[in-house]
């Protein structure tokens, strides 16, 4: 009876002692796109190697059990940036800031103007170019086909469409450089054609 009772407190202790052992901890997300602009991806997953797995929602937060074994992977998707997944191994932080790359394309688009003074429907239009993209343009290129005028009558034109590419770009926090040039043609068409090529994330 003696040995039984002795047996039976050591598994208590043992027990109580286990669960005071293995401390539930909590790590928190913060999610930035590449300009450091916030985001909230769609999907965030979190798969542990005890084979459970969590989905993080509007609380990116996960809580866990601390123990010098546990790992997990985050993995994140999201339609307009690139799938990403990282490990984290023992001991893990309180918080983690993870960038998530924008998926870039590439958008090509004319404007055919009467004279090198754009009107004000296409500046609408050239503007409406430009503030489909989320993020904004961060690379432009502008070919201006001159057609039967001079090249120093573009230059009110080329002022213009500038100012229109930082306008969309400004309001959208764009940190990292961006990219813009203007080429000029000569040719023999009655009309003026400015071709435009930009670089945006999706």
């Amino acid at each position: 009876m003696k040995k039984l009772l002795l047996a039976f407190l050591g598994f208590i202790v043992f027990t109580f002692g286990y669960a005071q052992s293995v401390s539930k901890d909590r790590i928190c997300f913060q999610f930035i796109n590449q300009f450091g602009s916030s985001i909230k991806p769609d999907k965030v997953e979190i798969t542990d190697n005890e084979g459970n797995t969590f989905q993080l929602f509007t609380d990116y937060c996960f809580d866990y059990y601390s123990t010098p074994n546990y790992a997990f992977a985050i993995i994140i998707s999201d339609v307009n940036y690139y799938d990403y997944e990282k490990t984290y191994y023992f001991p893990i932080p309180e918080t983690d800031t993870i960038v998530l790359g924008n998926i870039i394309t590439m958008t090509k688009f004319f404007i055919k103007s009467e004279t090198p003074i754009l009107t004000d429907d296409e500046i609408k239009h050239l503007r409406n170019f430009f503030s489909e993209s989320k993020y904004g343009y961060n690379s432009l290129t502008v070919q201006i086909n001159v057609g039967k005028y001079n090249v120093s009558e573009f230059q009110s034109s080329i002022v213009q469409i500038f100012d229109l590419y930082l306008r969309d770009l400004l309001p959208k926090n764009l940190h990292n450089s961006i990219e813009f040039s203007i080429g000029l043609k000569n040719n023999d068409l009655d009309n003026v054609f400015y071709l435009f090529e930009g670089l945006h994330c999706k």
